[in-house]
């Protein structure tokens, strides 16, 4: 697919450099030529790649530049406050695993729930007198505010009262059907659309262990993607269709662990992790396997280097559970190969945490704590702040997995020590205090 100005499109080009490239080509032509008019949504489109690379702080500044052309009232100017919005939810509330990071008690949370409520204001305002027209509209507009939001509460939601569980899940669920119902009606109206927004119901579904319904909306969307030929798309749903039997609790990316703050919690180093968590007898190895297989079928066929990435990420996942380490480590380690080509920072962080934690589970001692402080300065300066804290998070849950479920103390100490190396390159001080600590508790 060439890359193109939708935020869709650039979702299924699954090649961020290519992106990149072509953009900032058009952005310096129009200048070049003196196209005025042109150059405010080329900057608004060179940020949307920016932001999906993770390079959140080149994503706010080209969408600062292009609101300087657009007029308050229009169109354009509505779409990019929704894209400011979407930068600063995925700068302070995106975790690894895909669900919010919901730190009430960070000054960044307070700070960003501030500048949300006034984005929210200006939108309102924008709002007024404008219609839906084109799917773009309808995906900023509409759809991604609402999915985020969904997925985080679904996911909190999971281990508490089923009632609410399942009320925040309808929700969600309604929403995307009444998207689905506008689609038809929009300019530019495909059936790639309705295939995403069935794989996003899928992908809710499975967050909140709604097992039974997760197959029906993933055919959904498979038939639709079919309909247009998008392989990205079809690989997308067998990967999650792979997912729902490899990490039944959470998601291979987090190692089937729930990433929040009680894994930084010292105590008397008692268990922090439920018995569902990491290995467990639900995980079905081989059938997730030939998921993966199926799916990378598709993105070899479409050169999706990204979805290539994460049919790696996801064998190195599995070779993890039935602890064939070395093996594991040379997928994963292909995987950040092929997530750095396609310019994808985040998922090649994770991919770069992944290999670390693969290299402990081969060799036990081996740790590179020069490259964990160099992704936590990273999400310091211009990455995804909340999302490397979760890959700070993700070190220590398989640290306590090495302490208490292994019974491996120099494994569980290299995590924690990578912990405390990436907390440190965020500049949080606190955090890898109490790693430290947690690192003497478990040497007395």
């Amino acid at each position: 697919m060439i890359p193109g100005c939708s935020l869709l499109q650039e979702l299924f080009a699954n090649d961020y450099v290519s992106a990149q490239k072509y953009q900032e080509e058009q952005l310096e032509l129009a200048i070049k030529m003196g196209r005025v008019s042109a150059i405010p949504t080329l900057y608004s489109n060179l940020g949307v790649v920016y932001l999906l690379q993770g390079q959140i702080d080149l994503a706010r500044l080209n969408f600062r530049k292009a609101a300087s052309g657009f007029g308050q009232n229009s169109r354009a100017s509505l779409r990019l406050l929704n894209y400011q919005w979407l930068t600063e939810t995925w700068e302070h509330d995106l975790f690894p695993d895909g669900n919010g990071a919901r730190l009430k008690h960070s000054f960044e949370y307070w700070s960003r729930a501030e500048r949300s409520k006034s984005m929210r204001v200006e939108r309102m305002r924008c709002r007024q007198n404008l219609h839906l027209k084109t799917l773009e509209d309808l995906l900023i507009e509409e759809v991604l505010p609402i999915i985020y939001s969904h997925r985080a509460s679904v996911r909190r939601a999971f281990s508490g009262h089923a009632a609410y569980l399942e009320q925040v899940l309808q929700m969600g669920l309604q929403h995307l059907s009444w998207a689905l119902s506008q689609s038809d009606q929009l300019e530019g109206a495909n059936a790639s659309f309705k295939g995403y927004l069935y794989q996003l119901m899928a992908d809710l579904s499975l967050r909140a262990g709604k097992e039974s319904a997760v197959q029906h909306y993933l055919d959904e969307a498979i038939s639709h993607y079919q309909e247009d030929e998008c392989l990205p798309g079809i690989g997308t749903c067998l990967l999650l269709a792979g997912d729902q039997l490899a990490a039944p609790f959470s998601t291979p990316s987090a190692f089937n662990v729930e990433l929040t703050d009680h894994l930084m919690e010292l105590g008397s180093l008692r268990n922090v992790l439920s018995e569902q968590e990491w290995r467990n007898s639900k995980i079905d190895v081989s059938e997730a396997q030939a998921y993966y297989l199926e799916a990378k079928e598709f993105y070899e066929e479409a050169g999706a280097s990204i979805g290539l990435g994460q049919v790696a990420h996801r064998t190195a996942y599995l070779n993890s559970i039935e602890g064939n380490f070395e093996t594991a480590l040379r997928h994963s380690m292909e995987a950040e190969e092929l997530f750095k080509r396609a310019g994808d920072l985040r998922s090649y962080y994770l991919a770069q945490v992944h290999t670390h934690l693969m290299r402990i589970g081969a060799y036990g001692d081996q740790v590179d704590l020069p490259s964990s402080r160099k992704i936590g300065e990273w999400g310091r300066s211009s990455g995804n702040k909340s999302f490397t804290l979760g890959l700070g998070l993700l070190y220590c849950a398989m640290g306590w997995i090495w302490l208490q479920r292994e019974n491996q103390p120099l494994k569980g100490d290299g995590c924690f020590r990578l912990a405390t190396a990436l907390f440190e390159g965020m500049g949080m001080h606190d955090r890898a205090a109490h790693c430290k600590l947690i690192l003497k508790a478990s040497n007395t």
